[in-house]
């Protein structure tokens, strides 16, 4: 369940972010571009820099939202549902996720690389700690046990990192290029035990609750062994539906324009 509440962050994290570094705002006319936005091009030798770069200067911006970009605000980043079914015996759901500390992101890697027909996507990306608030609900058997409840959420987790690779290519309409991503992959790794607590399990069973709560924290790593997996094929999907949203918005000379 909480690393299944990790994807979107990793997906915004790892490709709207940067993306948006790229990309000036959607507008029915051609206008100024804000001073927060710095446009980079793809034949700059420090493309990876220019692109960094321009992360930091809407870093601020990134706390309250970017309505303009339609990028959300990320304290909290706010989820509406997520659901995780990684087996016909195990579902959970949770609703109105509320993630805090995702502005606190790094990039620590980054590698761009484009043509005149294609472009590939490659960033690493920590944060140090996150923490997580939702309603939930669980039913079916996880590890050994059973489990089943419906309450709040609530997880906490240090040295978070992710693996993001996007391919795309360049296709033509209307005319325009446009760049049109095809390839997703992610790679998540927690490399410090999460922290979770489900309330009301079994009906308010609060010795069980308990039993149950101390059995999923002191099988962490189990635990994100069965659920990470899901949780990477989830985001891929998620990257190239986000990037695909920002792409698609624009001919690619005007993302990423040649001089």
């Amino acid at each position: 369940m909480v690393a299944s509440l990790l994807r979107p962050l990793g997906a915004l994290l790892g490709v709207g972010l940067l993306l948006v570094g790229l990309a000036p705002p959607a507008a029915a006319a051609p206008r100024k571009l804000p001073s927060y936005l710095h446009v980079c091009k793809r034949g700059d030798p420090q493309l990876e820099q220019c692109v960094l770069t321009s992360v930091e200067k809407i870093r601020p911006k990134l706390l309250s939202g970017i309505p303009e970009l339609n990028v959300p605000s990320m304290e909290p980043l706010i989820i509406p549902e997520l659901v995780i079914r990684p087996s016909p015996r195990f579902q959970a759901v949770g609703k109105d996720v509320q993630v805090f500390g995702g502005s606190n992101f790094k990039v620590t890697r980054l590698r761009i690389e484009v043509n005149a027909t294609a472009l590939s996507f490659v960033a690493g990306v920590s944060v140090p700690h996150l923490s997580f608030v939702s309603d939930y609900q669980v039913d079916g058997q996880i590890l050994v046990l059973p489990i089943k409840g419906r309450g709040q959420l609530t997880a906490n987790v240090s040295d978070v990192t992710g693996s993001l690779h996007l391919l795309g290519k360049i296709v033509k309409r209307k005319g325009a290029e446009y760049l049109q991503f095809v390839e997703g992959e992610f790679r998540l790794e927690l490399l410090s035990p999460v922290k979770i607590h489900l309330d009301n399990l079994f009906n308010g069973d609060k010795a069980l609750g308990e039993a149950t709560n101390a059995a999923l924290n002191e099988n962490s790593e189990e635990l994100t062994e069965v659920v990470v997996p899901v949780a990477e094929r989830v985001v891929a999907q998620f990257a190239l539906d986000t990037a695909n949203k920002i792409s698609s918005a624009f001919p690619f000379d005007q993302l990423l324009p040649k001089n």
